[in-house]
């Protein structure tokens, strides 16, 4: 039931370098086949539904498909492809609105990234459009350019901080050493935050330490930063599946066994 588009083109922006989807090619693979098929305009679609066909109406970033025109379209299973279009759901990067016999997929910041130009091959060449704005001198801009990025610096360290004195004051971690991150774990961290909801999960799942497979022998292993910064290791954690010890399944977590004293005569 998947619309049929044709011509045109779509933006990819070079920062999805650093994204949680571009990290796995399956969902880069489903992601890139959701620009292709959302429309520029809205438009009015015809769907049958079993009972003669409903118009739909879906606007810019929307298209109309269904699990399984969609899962042959792809030449994936349609489990493969629902448990995917759930997991760009999750990462914030597309909105699905189910109908009994098809949905319809929202992709988020549209406007944003495919900011409309004209229906040809895209250009940067300048516009010579009025504009409200003052002019303001070179030099100015330059200034308040400068102070734009120094702020949002300074609000980077801050949460960069509050979240290594988080991380350093959960049991049973190795602990990251001084108050703020390596120039690599930095990087991981922003591509975390980046991810819509990222921060209150952690947070959730460090309410969870120390980790029940880690209980019961000191010498086991520790978790330490570059690990929560993973990208699957904090939805891991919430799903449980660190609730286990080296013996067993979460039903089998290790106790310490009493201490048994000899009888005194």
């Amino acid at each position: 039931m998947s619309e049929s588009q044709s011509g045109g083109w779509v933006k990819l922006w070079r920062k999805a370098l650093d994204s949680d989807v571009f990290a796995d090619p399956h969902l880069w693979k489903l992601f890139c086949w959701c620009l292709l098929r959302a429309n520029r305009k809205p438009r009015q679609v015809s769907v049958n539904t079993g009972r003669g066909n409903t118009i739909v109406t879906v606007g810019p970033g929307q298209f109309i498909t269904g699990r399984k025109a969609a899962a042959e379209e792809l030449g994936v299973p349609q489990i493969s492809f629902r448990r995917r279009i759930e997991k760009l759901e999750k990462l914030g990067v597309i909105t699905k609105k189910r109908a009994t016999h098809f949905s319809v997929i929202s992709i988020v910041n549209w406007r944003v990234y495919q900011a409309a130009d004209d229906e040809g091959e895209p250009t940067n060449e300048p516009t010579n459009e009025p504009t409200n704005e003052p002019t303001k001198e070179p030099q100015t801009r330059k200034e308040e350019k400068k102070k734009s990025t120094l702020s949002a610096r300074a609000d980077d360290r801050d949460q960069e901080r509050e979240f290594v004195k988080l991380w350093n004051g959960t049991p049973g971690v190795v602990r990251n050493r001084g108050d703020t991150l390596s120039d690599s774990r930095r990087r991981k961290f922003k591509t975390r935050m980046a991810t819509k909801g990222w921060y209150e999960e952690i947070k959730e799942a460090l309410s969870h330490f120390p980790l029940k497979c880690t209980q019961g022998d000191p010498g086991s292993w520790r978790p330490g930063v570059d690990w929560i910064l993973k990208p699957d290791s904090v939805s891991q954690i919430l799903e449980g599946n660190y609730d286990w010890s080296k013996g067993g399944t979460s039903d089998q977590v290790k106790k310490p066994e009493p201490i048994k004293l000899r009888n005194m005569k």
